[in-house]
C-alpha cells in the first residue's frame, strides 16, 4: 500500500472519529437539559477528562504527520479488520446513545435523572452497555487502522476504567429499579450479545 493511500485512509478514520465526538456533544447538550446540577468533583473530573481527550486526539494528529516511533507494518486484511472493527464500534455506539435519549448521562456522572426510565429496548435487548462496547470496538479498530502501539496502553486503561464504569452503573440501576433491573440482567450480557 502506497504511503499517500496510507494516510488518506488513516484521515478517513479520524475525520469520522471527530464527526462522531461532535454529535455526541451535541447530544450530550441536550441530554443535559433534565440533569441536576452536581458538585465540584464533576466539574473537576470533566476537566480531567477533556485534556486527556484533547491529548488523544494531538497524538493521534502528530501520528498523522509522521510522527510515531512506535509504528508496525499492518497487512492489507488488518486495514480491513480494522476498519471493520472500527465503523462497528461507532455503529454499537450511536445505536446504544439513540435509544437511550434523555436518559443518558456523561460516565464520569453515573447517576438517575428525575424520571429516569429503564432502556431495555433496541440494541439494549443484547447488551447492557452498548457505548462501552461501542468505545471499545472504536480503540481496538482505531489501534489496527493506525498501526501504532502507542494505542495499546490506552486501550487497556480504557478497558479498565469502563469495566470498573459499567459495575458502578449496575449497582446504582439496581438500587434503583430494584427486580426489574435484576431480571434485565438475566436476560442480557454485559458487553458482547450472546458471549459476556
Amino acid at each position: 500500500m502506497t504511503m499517500s493511500v496510507d494516510l488518506l485512509l488513516k484521515l478517513i478514520v479520524v475525520v469520522s472519529l471527530v464527526v462522531f465526538r461532535i454529535y455526541w456533544l451535541v447530544a450530550e447538550q441536550r441530554a443535559y437539559h433534565n440533569l441536576p446540577l452536581t458538585s465540584k468533583r464533576r466539574y473537576r473530573l470533566m476537566r480531567i477528562f477533556r485534556i486527556l481527550e484533547g491529548g488523544f486526539y494531538g497524538v493521534t494528529l502528530l501520528m498523522l504527520a509522521g510522527f510515531d516511533p512506535l509504528r508496525f507494518t499492518p497487512t492489507i486484511f488488518s486495514y480491513f479488520a480494522g476498519y471493520v472493527i472500527f465503523y462497528a464500534g461507532i455503529a454499537v455506539a450511536l445505536a446504544g446513545r439513540m435509544a437511550l435519549g434523555n436518559n443518558w448521562t456523561h460516565m464520569i456522572d453515573y447517576q438517575i435523572k428525575h424520571e429516569q426510565k429503564l432502556v431495555t429496548h433496541g440494541i439494549f435487548t443484547y447488551i447492557r452497555h452498548p457505548m462501552y462496547s461501542g468505545f471499545i470496538a472504536i480503540f481496538t479498530g482505531l489501534f489496527i487502522v493506525m498501526a501504532s502501539w502507542i494505542y495499546v496502553p490506552v486501550f487497556f486503561l480504557l478497558t479498565t476504567y469502563i469495566f470498573s464504569q459499567a459495575k458502578k452503573e449496575e449497582y446504582l440501576l439496581a438500587r434503583h429499579f430494584g427486580k426489574e433491573y435484576l431480571r434485565y440482567i438475566h436476560h442480557s450480557k454485559m458487553f458482547i450479545p450472546f458471549a459476556f
